[in-house]
């Protein structure tokens, strides 16, 4: 019997586990649409950034942040602006 306690603890887990992923996939991929005009689908898809991100307590915006200087992502914001290229000489 204890074997199967045990047994569901982790599926128990393992369940919690893909559900906080998912929701904080969802929140990391709106604050991609509110920043960049793109979903995480679009930016990488990828699970691992994202479980990565979670085990360092990074908050979407963070993340996003992160993402996006990383690769040189450029916010809709300045897109809208007529900012964009001024400074890419």
């Amino acid at each position: 019997m204890l074997v199967s306690v045990a047994n569901s603890e982790v599926v128990m887990g393992a369940k919690r586990k893909a559900r906080c992923l998912m929701k904080y996939g969802e929140q990391v991929s709106s604050e991609f649409m509110r920043t960049y005009g793109i979903s995480w689908a679009d930016a990488s898809g990828d699970s691992e950034p994202l479980e990565a991100a979670m085990r360092t307590v990074q908050s979407p915006a963070e993340f996003v942040q992160w993402w996006g200087e990383k690769y040189g992502l450029v916010p809709v914001a300045e897109l809208t602006s007529g900012s964009f290229g001024r400074n890419l000489v």
